[in-house]
């Protein structure tokens, strides 16, 4: 299995919040909105990668910092309302 780059994991958080939101439609329950976010941001916490133009040492902190933002907006955010 290849690793994930920036352009293949944005790609896949795209496609698990499409996912959370389809769920949530078409079950009915708006919670699964907000766990497909907490999901893409967990990818970010986990797996932080970034473009390669970026260049700074500090990029892997500021990708987590980024995942913990996506999840706290997925814990807080009423998506479904």
């Amino acid at each position: 299995m290849e690793k994930l780059t920036f352009k293949n994991q944005l790609i896949l958080g795209v496609a698990i919040l499409l996912a959370g939101f389809a769920c949530a439609s078409a079950t009915k329950i708006p919670a699964c909105a907000n766990v497909g976010c907490i999901m893409y941001g967990f990818l970010f916490v986990i797996h932080p990668v970034w473009p390669e133009r970026a260049r700074n040492p500090r990029m892997a902190l500021y990708m987590h910092l980024t995942g913990v933002v996506i999840i706290l907006l997925g814990l807080i955010g009423r998506f479904g309302v």
